[in-house]
């Protein structure tokens, strides 16, 4: 059985996209927390890292690229919304 702590730091520190998967997991709820370092960054493939450059979001969806453009933009979007939620139950285990 996984641990909430060992889920969230999968989700949150895994280097592959396997590692962020949301497939149904049995989950013990009552083990004791540990401390937790958080990182500079959540994990990602080296494929898929930060950058500083900024794409404005596509204003037409004619085109294929805009459109697997806009989903690009959402799949980051629900990829940092379950990091953020992962991050919070190591940093707030109690709450």
């Amino acid at each position: 059985m996984t641990t909430v702590q060992e889920f969230a730091e999968q989700l949150l520190c895994g280097t592959h996209l396997s590692d962020k998967c949301l497939a149904p997991v049995d989950l013990d709820y009552d083990s004791a927390h540990s401390s937790f370092t958080m990182p500079m960054r959540p994990g990602r493939p080296n494929h898929l890292q930060f950058s500083e450059e900024r794409l404005p979001f596509p204003r037409s969806f004619t085109a294929e690229h805009s459109r697997a453009q806009a989903l690009h933009f959402f799949a980051n979007h629900e990829l940092l919304a379950i990091e953020l939620m992962a991050l919070c139950l190591l940093k707030f285990p109690n709450a």
